[in-house]
């Protein structure tokens, strides 16, 4: 990849077919420096805690158009991954599930580290990338449940900083769709002729009963509080 890194430390992709196309192409990719968000920063493995042996990469896209991501490490041999490569559409998030082969000694982590490449996508081009750590912990599970605990703190965190008022938006957009379809479904019921009604041009099954009628009536009426009361 870089000339700088050993050949025995090439970043290589986690998908060998993925590697041989990408490797065919290196001379035409060109890198911009578009900041990469992603947390955790370092991935922590604990000795004698086989839980932490699998860890959540979580990948986020805080910008106006959908990009394509690649995850590469220097022992792609250490690890087996949920996801190498794929896209992230806009406001969005992916969270990549790495797994440390345990047939391995946990002592060989030391040094190893992920990269994260983002493409516009449709173009073959690196916008940014990123380094992700790998360090080895001595400890329990209780001795490192605090740390994990601040990382989901500040993943959340991010969210809520960039993006999450998309999200809430699109929510709110959803509910008012909800809102305006019940209250049309409520005016059409109380538009409807009762059964003793004769109406010619209204078919006999959509006569609705008075109880129907009153039951629309109420749910119209709390649909235009809560309308009111926004």
């Amino acid at each position: 990849m870089q000339s700088s890194v050993k050949s025995s430390k090439k970043l290589s992709m986690i998908t060998s077919q993925s590697n041989n196309n990408n490797n065919n192409n290196n001379n035409n990719i060109t890198v911009e420096n578009v900041p990469v968000f992603a947390f955790p920063t370092t991935l922590s493995f604990i000795e004698n805690d086989k839980s932490s042996y699998k860890q959540i990469l979580t990948i986020y896209n805080t910008y106006d158009f959908t990009v394509r991501f690649k995850v590469l490490s220097n022992c792609p041999s250490n690890y087996v991954l949920s996801d190498s490569e794929g896209l992230i559409k806009t406001k969005c998030r992916v969270d990549i599930l790495i797994r440390f082969n345990d047939e391995k000694p946990l002592q060989d982590l030391h040094n190893n580290k992920f990269r994260i490449q983002l493409y516009e996508h449709g173009v073959d081009k690196i916008i940014g990338k990123r380094d992700i750590k790998v360090a080895v912990e001595s400890g329990s599970t209780a001795d490192n449940s605090d740390n994990r605990n601040s990382i989901n703190d500040n993943s959340q965190s991010f969210m809520q900083r960039h993006g999450s008022n998309n999200i809430n938006d699109s929510q709110d957009s959803g509910i008012n769709v909800i809102v305006v379809l019940l209250a049309i479904i409520c005016i059409a019921i109380l538009l409807l002729p009762l059964p003793e009604e004769k109406a010619g041009n209204v078919p006999t099954f959509l006569h609705v009963p008075v109880t129907y009628k009153l039951i629309a009536s109420f749910l119209l009426g709390m649909v235009t509080l809560a309308v009111l009361r926004n």
